[in-house]
């Protein structure tokens, strides 16, 4: 980082994400290690410059039972919006109406919907996810098409007939 800092041109932003990127994975894939690791990391690299990282980090914190902070990942850091109001991912708020954050950035809407579905919004959450499925600019990524697709098929199954 100081190399970067003292002279940009010895040591390039993208190089340097690439090597972030690597130890982050190397790392234990704990919720609280990688808050230490980002928060050292997001010093030098933006959020905005590495989105996959954050929302591998946000699945993490999902997974591991922190959705407010996955939450916050995607729309404070990744998104950039401010937190007015109360979190589209409690269980009591109202369906959201607007259209799907970031669709220009389709991972970061899949990984929105995900959240949703995480925390019981589950009518919406399968609601935005049949929007997203059918959106072209998703369909220019294959793979993540198909597993939007696939992640459709089991909700659906899921639920009670």
């Amino acid at each position: 980082m100081l190399i970067h800092k003292q002279t940009p041109a010895a040591l390039p932003l993208p190089r340097l994400v690439s090597i972030w990127r690597r130890r982050i994975t190397q790392a234990q894939r704990s919720a609280d290690v990688w808050q230490e690791l980002l928060s050292v990391r997001e010093l030098l690299i933006a959020p905005k410059d590495d989105v996959k990282t954050w929302l591998k980090y946000s699945n993490l914190c999902r997974k591991s039972g922190r959705r407010e902070l996955g939450h916050e990942i995607i729309v404070s850091r990744i998104l950039k919006c401010e937190g007015g109001g109360s979190s589209p991912f409690s269980p009591t708020a109202e369906p959201l109406a607007e259209p799907l954050p970031a669709m220009e950035q389709p991972l970061v809407a899949y990984t929105y919907i995900k959240q949703l579905w995480a925390v019981g919004r589950v009518a919406d959450a399968i609601d935005k996810l049949c929007l997203f499925v059918n959106d072209p600019r998703v369909a220019v990524d294959a793979t993540l098409a198909a597993k939007a697709w696939r992640r459709l098929g089991e909700w659906q199954r899921a639920l009670p007939p």
